[in-house]
């Protein structure tokens, strides 16, 4: 099976933010910030309770219950406008030009205008299908992108990725409502 796609900015961005949301480094230093933060307020508000310094005692209470309700929210946005600048930085050279994949028995060929590079299958540790993408994961840690909304039949391509998936007795992981939070 061969494939030719374009990849632009929000294809590298969904990339990215789906490899931090599956990340378990990323997703301890998130809660741990959340809670770093809130904890933070309410010992602030604690000490001005005890000091009897009314005013800027319910001031850290209320803002820590904020940042409770509000830190995951203003932390995901950061990480998004934090990845979003990278990719700028990163693949301005690689957006909009054309990807070739080719899908042999035993390999994954993959050219742009600038590389060819050829991928044993046996490297291949699982595929994930999201809404929008499929991820093939390798052993080494990188990812094959491939969007639905680039390739003319993706009922096709994940039929022959399920087939691959049970050949390689690798797993097939359906995550068909992710989304970043």
């Amino acid at each position: 099976m061969t494939l030719t796609y374009q990849l632009n900015r929000n294809d590298f961005l969904q990339y990215h933010l789906f490899v931090a949301s599956q990340t378990p480094r990323i997703k301890k230093k998130r809660i741990r910030s959340w809670l770093t933060v809130t904890a933070v307020m309410t010992l602030l508000g604690l000490l001005f309770y005890q000091s009897s310094n009314m005013f800027l005692a319910y001031y850290f209470f209320i803002f820590s219950i904020v940042s409770f309700v509000f830190f995951p929210l203003y932390q995901r946005a950061q990480y998004k406008q934090h990845y979003k600048k990278f990719i700028e930085d990163s693949y301005k050279d690689r957006m909009r030009k054309p990807v070739t994949i080719k899908l042999t028995d035993t390999t994954i060929e993959a050219s742009d205008p600038g590389s060819i590079s050829t991928i044993k299958l046996s490297e291949m540790n699982h595929i994930t299908e999201t809404g929008d993408y499929f991820y093939l994961k390798f052993k080494i840690g990188e990812y094959l992108i491939l969007p639905k909304t680039g390739i003319n039949d993706p009922l096709a391509l994940k039929q022959e990725l399920k087939q691959l998936s049970s050949r390689l007795q690798i797993e097939f992981i359906e995550a068909l409502n992710w989304r970043w939070k």
